[in-house]
Parts: C-alpha cells; sequence; structure tokens
C-alpha cells in the first residue's frame, strides 16, 4: 500500500475531507488531492509529520514501517506508565530544549507518539467500561490533552528541523526557538488557521466569474 493509499484510508476512516485533512496538517487541498491520486509518491517529511498528525497516526505507519511496539494496557490495572505527559511545563521545556538535533527531535516525538497511543488506549477502556471513578476518567482525559499539545508540538519541532536541516542552518533558529509549548502550540494554530483563510480565498477568486 502507497503512502497515498494509507492516508486515503486514514481519512476515510476519521469521516475527514480531504480538506479538512489539509487544513489538520498544515497543507494545500491540491498536495493532499495529488498524494491520494499517486501523483506524489515521496513527500516531504514535514509534509508526512503534518498528515500524520492530522490522521491520529505515526509517521512510520504512514510510511509502512513497523510501528514501535504499544503495550497493552487494560484500564482496570490502572493507567499506563506516562512520562512526558506527566512532567511540569519547566521540566518538559528542558527535555525540548536538550532534543536541539533532527535526529533527538525525530526520537522525541516517537516517543511522545507512543505515549499518546497509550494514553488513548487507556481513556477509550475507561469509557467502554462504563467509565470508574470520575477523577480516574478527568485524569485520564487531562494527561491525554496534554500528551496531544506536547505531540503536535514535537511534530513542529521536527518539521523545523528538516526545513533548517535543508536551508543549511542550525535547527536551533527555528521559529519555535525561545518559545513555550504553550506559544508554539498558539502559533501552530494559527498558522493553520491563515492557511485555512488563505486556501477559502483563493477558492472564492476561482470561482468568480471573469
Amino acid at each position: 500500500m502507497s503512502i497515498g493509499e494509507r492516508v486515503r484510508t486514514g481519512r476515510k476512516a476519521l469521516h475527514l475531507s480531504q480538506e479538512e485533512v489539509a487544513r489538520r496538517a498544515g497543507v494545500s487541498l491540491n498536495q493532499v488531492n495529488r498524494l491520494e491520486r499517486g501523483e506524489i509518491v515521496d513527500p516531504h517529511f514535514s509534509t508526512l509529520a503534518g498528515l500524520a498528525t492530522a490522521l491520529d497516526m505515526q509517521i512510520s505507519e504512514l510510511v509502512g514501517e513497523p510501528a514501535a511496539p504499544l503495550t497493552e494496557v487494560p484500564s482496570s490495572a490502572g493507567p499506563p506508565v506516562v512520562h512526558f505527559a506527566k512532567l511540569s511545563d519547566n521540566a518538559y521545556e528542558e527535555v525540548r530544549e536538550n532534543a536541539r538535533t533532527l535526529e533527538e527531535r525525530v526520537d522525541l516525538q516517537r516517543r511522545i507518539d507512543v505515549e499518546y497511543e497509550q494514553l488513548s488506549r487507556w481513556v477509550r477502556g475507561l469509557q467502554e467500561e462504563g467509565g470508574g471513578p470520575s477523577a480516574d476518567i478527568e485524569e485520564a482525559r487531562e494527561l491525554l490533552k496534554l500528551a496531544l499539545k506536547r505531540r503536535i508540538v514535537a511534530v513542529y519541532d521536527v518539521s523545523e528541523s528538516v526545513i533548517a536541516f535543508d536551508e543549511k542552518r542550525p535547527p536551533r533558529l527555528s521559529r519555535t526557538t525561545g518559545k513555550t509549548v504553550d506559544e508554539a502550540y498558539e502559533e501552530i494554530q494559527g498558522i493553520a488557521k491563515e492557511g485555512a483563510e488563505s486556501r477559502a480565498g483563493e477558492r472564492s477568486r476561482e470561482q468568480q466569474p471573469l
């Protein structure tokens, strides 16, 4: 199965349109369309990172590589072993600050991906079993929410390192340098919103009669 076919399968499984995937991934609608049609067979890593986030997948799943093994943790046994989502903001910022090279950032993203998947399974398990104590559900949801935010920023940090590598400049000069996770997350949301508004404007102009 090609990358484009995996994108189409993942998109349909989430009941998303190509436009919605493009908006979530921060790429153009044309890129998603061409990728699914097989016209793009070797997308840029930053495109893969965005699509993986949009489709709630790991990059390894998207490109067909074996995903990191996830430990099945029954909800009755309590939450999975969580590290990154339980770190304080300052402690996590230190971890993020120390991931300076592309390889280190990719490794951090992969580990956060695994943790996010395990938390997702825990939340689903609690919900399917009727919830259990409300405090457990709230803790699970808060951890999952924080893990998702840190996962999105980790993907963005990786894509910025790729851009820096392509432009032959130090990765530390990426746009996320000096920004906290919250600040970087707000910037990511702003970029996605601007991209969506720009594409909407382009479509509107294209539909106007000459």
